[in-house]
């Protein structure tokens, strides 16, 4: 019997503190990459978790490798923000245009095709809805 309670305590414990694994960093990262650059334009390939370390009970850090494959070029991207920008949608224009200043400062002037070896700490926050990007959720 107590076997039994001792493997069942080790349960409900393992499930509450579940660290974010590789399958919900490439997830996050994938919506991330969406909010930022529009659907269709990268692609998360390869992620492997390389390591991570609990920060409390709703903080993680995680350090990961992986591949960014991009599907649209710098100047498939720009052309998308200059897009919006004729058709009245400024401040998406410009919230984009600042992502694309930073994705070339990053990357450089990427092509369809390209694929980069990223290899990054992030820090995740807890929220309802699961683990996101610490930068997400700014603290007050």
């Amino acid at each position: 019997m107590k076997k039994v309670l001792l493997l069942a305590a080790a349960l409900l414990l393992t499930a509450c503190s579940q660290a974010p694994g590789a399958g919900d960093m490439k997830d996050i990262l994938t919506r991330q990459y969406q909010r930022q650059l529009g659907p269709d334009a990268v692609l998360v390939r390869n992620l492997k978790k390389v390591d991570g370390k609990a920060e409390g009970k709703d903080r993680y850090l995680v350090d990961v490798k992986y591949d960014l494959v991009f599907l649209k070029g710098f100047d498939q991207l720009s052309q998308q923000a200059q897009d919006k920008a004729k058709d009245g949608q400024w401040l998406g224009a410009v919230d984009q245009g600042l992502n694309l200043w930073q994705l070339r400062m990053t990357y450089g002037d990427v092509k369809s095709g390209d694929v980069k070896h990223v290899a990054k700490r992030y820090k995740l926050v807890k929220t309802d809805a699961g683990w996101d990007l610490a930068d997400n959720w700014p603290e007050n």
